[in-house]
């Protein structure tokens, strides 16, 4: 019951930031979110651009509900990855830790792709070896 008054309390939120009621919110509405005083001391140091990218998993440049409300209850935050995310990767054929950044973030299943493995998959389970 909890998480479903969370839900609408945040529906709530996100339509007051969704001035053009498109149901994603973009950077102008970013800014607006930020022009408001108290948001504004809340993101110190943030740019509306900088809150727009923590947000928006799938790059698309737009942070649909779904995406708000993963940053707003911080769900999965310890294993989730979003689209230029730089972490580092195993290699067993090099044995050693590689750079890497996230080229593509599966919202449904956690999956990410990496640049340094281009076009392979790699599951949650895997990500936490």
């Amino acid at each position: 019951a909890q998480r479903g008054i969370r839900e609408a309390e945040l529906a709530q939120v996100f339509a007051s930031i969704d001035l053009d009621n498109s149901g994603t919110l973009d950077l102008q509405e970013m800014e607006a979110l930020l022009a408001r005083p108290h948001m504004a001391r809340l993101l110190e140091g943030r740019t509306a651009a900088d809150v727009l990218r923590e947000m928006d998993c799938d790059g698309n440049g737009l942070v649909d509900f779904d995406e708000f409300r993963r940053a707003m209850l911080q769900e999965g935050r310890a294993q989730r990855w979003c689209q230029g995310d730089v972490g580092r990767y195993f290699s067993s054929t090099y044995n050693s830790w590689l750079p890497c950044r996230i080229q593509s973030v599966d919202m449904d299943t956690g999956a990410v792709m990496l640049d340094v493995k281009p076009g392979h998959w790699l599951s949650v389970q895997d990500q936490a070896r």
